[in-house]
């Protein structure tokens, strides 16, 4: 009998229990149905990877199930030897037996490895799908990248539950880290806050377990935007200043201009100015990785503008702004709707021509081009203009019309 299948079982059972859930309820938290939780819990066959990478998750254990997942499919492949009844044997007798045994079972795990090792090929295409998600991301349809790379999420995290040489290992570890990021950032841009922070916790797991500064300093990235849009500018902008020194040089601008959006938003406007300086050094030319997004000059020329528009500086940013709009792609939604709103706000917050109803219309404009590719950042944005503008100009039919926007942006 398999020792390390009960083991689990229990352990799910404990786990459970302890929080005071009921297998159902259990089941709803993690996305998965009763049956699937029921099973693991009776034991009588491994539970799946993914589930037991979900469940590590919720519970916050660490690797703890997944480690013993992996102990009994060791066990169940003979990797692990069964505790067994022996009758006694004499010492030199045990130890030629034992001897014996181990030869054999060198041979036995020789060859396991070899047909059990994932195939290169597969390995290369996955690594390739990877780099073509961080090309298309930007323009694909929300609901489409989410169905693709939770598909190849769940593959990967499927081989790595299955025994594997180490170099193999290292490759399907920073996949797992690659494709949970980006299910982090669709997360992040869909709004749904507890994917979003599920996902970048688990790549954040894989990113320490394999070390790559890229994908470190991506998450790191992924963190701040989202400690930003909930109000956290001060953890916003430490998260990637703190991130930024170790980070691989294809992120660090991006990590930079991150920290100053931060300090300019919570009011440390000379921070921001150093963090703005920082992005203009670490800037580099580069072709695309898995990870963050590339950072061009029209993302520098955007991010500048949203960083100079969170300090205020709303006759600075506005020139950057109209550059990036010229700089992005067509297909490039929310690079282009981040643009208008630092244009809202230029029209909105002018010292000498403030012109409201041109501040509604560029929010409107902002929230039209996300209508098919939704970005909860830029609907914050819209949402907070809305908001500064309908107390005076509430009257105003470009504040209403963006008002009647906002709504049907909050109810799709």
């Amino acid at each position: 009998m398999n020792e390390e299948l009960p083991k689990l079982a229990a352990r799910i059972r404990e786990l459970r229990t302890e929080r005071g859930l009921s297998i159902s309820a259990l089941g709803r938290n993690i996305n998965y149905d009763r049956s699937h939780i029921s099973k693991a819990e009776r034991g009588d066959t491994p539970p799946p990877a993914p589930l037991i990478a979900a469940l590590d998750h919720f519970f916050n254990t660490g690797t703890e199930l997944t480690q013993l997942r992996r102990r009994l499919e060791a066990q169940r492949l003979g990797f692990i030897a069964e505790p067994r009844r022996e009758e006694a044997i004499p010492t030199d007798r045990r130890q030629l037996l034992g001897a014996a045994a181990a030869v054999t079972f060198a041979g036995d795990l020789s060859r396991t490895l070899h047909t059990s090792d994932v195939d290169p090929l597969t390995l290369a295409e996955l690594e390739a799908d990877s780099l073509q998600v961080a090309r298309d991301y930007w323009s694909t349809p929300h609901p489409t990248m989410i169905e693709h790379v939770v598909e190849r999420w769940t593959q990967v995290e499927t081989l790595l539950g299955q025994r594997t040489r180490i170099a193999t290992q290292r490759r399907l570890v920073r996949l797992a880290g690659q494709y949970s990021y980006y299910l982090g950032r669709l997360g992040y841009h869909t709004g749904d806050t507890t994917m979003a922070r599920r996902f970048a916790i688990l790549a954040s797991q894989h990113a320490e377990d394999h070390g790559d500064p890229l994908l470190i300093g991506s998450i790191a990235g992924l963190r701040s935007c989202m400690a930003y849009e909930t109000g956290a500018y001060d953890t916003a902008a430490d998260i990637a200043a703190t991130a930024l020194p170790h980070a691989d040089p294809y992120v660090r601008a991006r990590l930079a201009v991150y920290a100053a959006c931060g300090y300019a938003a919570a009011g440390d406007i000379n921070a921001a100015a150093d963090a703005l300086d920082a992005m203009k050094t670490n800037l580099i030319r580069s072709e695309e990785r898995p990870g963050a997004g590339i950072f061009d000059d029209g993302e520098a020329a955007l991010w500048s503008a949203l960083a100079l528009s969170d300090a205020g500086n709303v006759i600075d940013a506005d020139p950057l702004a109209i550059e990036a709009l010229d700089r992005a792609a067509p297909d490039h939604y929310e690079a282009r709707a981040l643009a208008w709103t630092v244009r809202a706000n230029a029209h909105a917050q002018h010292p000498h021509r403030a012109d409201p109803a041109a501040a509604a219309h560029a929010g409107t404009t902002a929230l039209t081009i996300i209508t098919d590719w939704p970005s909860a950042a830029v609907a914050n944005r819209a949402r907070r203009l809305h908001h500064r503008l309908v107390i005076v100009h509430g009257p105003l039919p470009e504040v209403q019309e963006l008002g009647r926007t906002l709504n049907g942006a909050s109810s799709a």
